[in-house]
């Protein structure tokens, strides 16, 4: 006998483009780009079934395992800031709070950082803990402190 575990994890990324019109006008293209992975506590390695059946057994369809949805997040359409037009903001729901995602366009990058939660530094790519907030976000955003160079 032998026994088969099913896992399953959880990744969100937010993926942000900035586009322009060709020389010609006809088309958009790509100017630039930033790639924002959310970790959320339900992005962890869960065991959601197992099987036990005889090692030479073929595969069979198995019962379906009820999973749980884990945190909801919803990203709403995002607005420019008409104070600075290098800034806009994403509103977003996490479990139902509200909370804001900022960013910045500049001629060489574009940059996106939450208002709650913190940055992981330890990920291989930007990564940022996305915590339920406890309050109602800042009408105010903070420039983030550099730009990272543009992705090529």
């Amino acid at each position: 006998m032998e026994e088969v575990k099913y896992r399953l994890a959880k990744g969100r990324k937010l993926q942000a483009m900035a586009l322009a019109p060709d020389e010609d006008g006809h088309e958009l293209k790509i100017v630039q780009q930033f790639e924002l992975a959310l970790a959320l506590p339900d992005n962890q390695m869960t065991e959601v079934a197992r099987a036990i059946r005889p090692r030479d057994a073929r595969p069979s369809a198995t019962q379906p395992v009820p999973i749980t949805p884990g945190h909801q997040l919803r990203l709403f359409g995002g607005s420019p800031d008409p104070a600075d037009a290098s800034h806009f903001t994403i509103p977003y729901e996490l479990d139902g709070q509200p909370g804001v995602i900022d960013g910045w366009l500049g001629s060489d990058s574009l940059v996106l950082r939450p208002r709650q939660g913190q940055p992981l530094a330890s990920a291989a790519e930007p990564t940022w803990e996305l915590l339920a907030p406890a309050t109602a976000p800042a009408t105010t955003p903070s420039p983030p402190a550099t730009r990272p160079a543009s992705p090529r």
